[in-house]
């Protein structure tokens, strides 16, 4: 507000407003005495008690600090969000490029005829294959079970496993 305005004189502010009494209603029910007595006073020169150009300039000074702060978090947030916007853009230009990747895999992975390469590698897994089971089965032949002996508790197998083999060199 400019300083060179000038309040009317016949200018109140509310509280003064609310104060004055109301026209000649005498015929209502209920009159709290104490305010009619103050408003009566008063009416001569409403802006004595009230000094309406301080309260004015006070509520003046409060909205504009609170523009100005509302102003810096404003600008706050603007900057946090133009920084979450140049990230989020920078992904999902990775994003992309990697989508243009895995396309151009998948295209050379279908367009290319199997090689030679993975007809040998195959072949050569059904050899180590054929030769793994080969050696499973030469090892289970000589596997040796023992029977008609019997038991003893705390007798070790391995003990009579040599026993075993000597007594059949004797045979």
């Amino acid at each position: 507000m400019p300083k060179s305005f000038k309040m009317p004189q016949k200018w109140m502010c509310p509280d003064c407003i609310s104060k004055q009494p109301r026209k000649d209603n005498s015929d209502t029910p209920i009159k709290v005495l104490t305010d009619l007595n103050k408003s009566e006073s008063s009416a001569s020169s409403p802006l004595e008690y009230c000094d309406s150009d301080d309260k004015w300039s006070q509520i003046m000074q409060e909205l504009k600090s609170e523009i100005i702060s509302m102003r810096q978090e404003i600008n706050n947030f603007s900057a946090k969000f133009d920084k979450v916007y140049t990230a989020v853009g920078d992904l999902c230009k990775r994003v992309d490029c990697m989508e243009h990747r895995l396309d151009a895999l998948e295209q050379q992975k279908n367009c290319e005829p199997p090689s030679n390469g993975s007809n040998e590698i195959s072949e050569m897994m059904e050899c180590l294959k054929m030769e793994l089971n080969n050696r499973d089965q030469e090892q289970l032949l000589m596997d040796v079970e023992i029977s008609c002996l019997p038991e003893v508790k705390g007798e070790n197998p391995t003990h009579l496993a040599i026993l075993i083999e000597t007594s059949k060199n004797w045979l």
